[in-house]
């Protein structure tokens, strides 16, 4: 069974200041029930911000807006020379994760990650409640819950700094090798907007000892891959593990990427007939609302998932993974082709289309 969001560590953390205030205890009862029953729509984090629309017990409205301060530049720039210095900081970032040493690590520079009472933060509703927090805004809370242990980083994102942009300033920090991060040119600013690319040299950081764990979501782009093409980004790595010469480490890879790339081609054809007209709209991953939504979503651009997939990318347990998967093929959102470990999880439809691609065998899991 799923773990409630509300009552794990980072749903513990930022729901205390509510579970404390006795006065509230009714009113927080009745936020949780409005948010299990899907009545918060429209969350929107940002800097500073939270605000959602809360259906009431009429039918009608709420708007509802939280308010916390963000966390100073320079507690910022303090907090990124922390991780970069920390290797097991900076892998839970590129992971996604929010950690307790990360909170600790806030802590000592003077700063809390979380609120600690609700002094700390403004909740503001348009409804008439005669409270401090009404029930509308507690429910807004418990479905930033969900939305923050699906996605940590939200948390983040909320504190004033997108994962995005926290990953670029601590690999920055990490190449330099100083406590500052260093700041972008404008010149160079413009160039890396345009092609949102990024350099091959800012990944040679413990590029091959650990391995990036993906993202649910992701874009493809179409580009012909040529026969001549010769893997430039992985010889700009440097050498392998055991200091295997690139070279011979482009010569196992090649005819894997090749393969790989045909098969991306194959699940962006799949997608893009789907996406015509009459043919259904594509979710997409990053808009989604909800865990059930995104993992749909990220079936459908990636062609398929794995449970090994999805427990590495959300943080969980395979068995959780599972249990998220089959919970989605129970109620006919996806489908499920292969067995045991080589089980893969298909928007649903997309079974026969799969067989028609490789014969019907199933891939391994991962």
């Amino acid at each position: 069974m799923s773990p409630n969001p509300e009552e794990t560590w980072l749903g513990t953390r930022w729901l205390t200041p509510l579970h404390e205030r006795t006065e509230l205890r009714l009113a927080v009862r009745r936020g949780r029930v409005l948010a299990r029953k899907g009545w918060v729509k429209n969350l929107l984090v940002k800097p500073g911000q939270i605000t959602a629309d809360v259906q009431n017990d009429t039918g009608g409205v709420n708007s509802v807006s939280v308010r916390m301060k963000i966390v100073s530049e320079n507690v910022w720039q303090q907090v990124v020379a922390r991780i970069a210095a920390e290797a097991a900081l900076a892998a839970d970032l590129l992971q996604g994760h929010v950690t307790d040493r990360l909170a600790t690590v806030f802590e000592e520079e003077g700063y809390e990650l979380f609120p600690f009472d609700l002094s700390d933060q403004s909740n503001f509703c348009n409804c008439r409640e005669d409270s401090r927090v009404c029930t509308h805004a507690i429910a807004t809370h418990f479905d930033f819950v969900r939305l923050m242990v699906a996605d940590p980083t939200v948390l983040l994102e909320f504190r004033g700094r997108s994962r995005a942009q926290l990953v670029n300033e601590v690999r920055a920090s990490r190449k330099s090798g100083s406590g500052e991060v260093p700041a972008v040119s404008a010149e160079d600013e413009p160039q890396a907007a345009a092609t949102g690319l990024e350099p091959a040299e800012s990944l040679l950081d413990g590029f091959w000892e650990r391995a990036v764990i993906p993202h649910l979501a992701f874009r493809i782009e179409r580009a012909e891959l040529k026969a001549t093409d010769s893997l430039p980004v992985v010889r700009a790595l440097g050498p392998g593990p055991g200091d295997i010469p690139p070279e011979d480490v482009i010569r196992v890879l090649a005819p894997l990427l090749r393969t790989g790339r045909k098969r991306v081609d194959a699940i962006l054809d799949r997608v893009e007939i789907q996406g015509e007209p009459g043919g259904g709209e594509v979710p997409d991953p990053v808009a989604a609302n909800g865990l059930d939504e995104m993992l749909v979503a990220a079936a459908h651009q990636h062609g398929s998932l794995t449970s090994g997939f999805v427990a590495k990318a959300l943080g969980i347990s395979p068995k959780e993974a599972r249990q998220y998967l089959q919970w989605l093929v129970e109620e006919g959102r996806l489908s499920v082709v292969g067995r045991a470990r080589g089980t893969r999880y298909l928007p649903a439809g997309a079974e026969d289309v799969e067989s028609a691609d490789d014969g019907g065998g199933s891939g391994a899991e991962a």
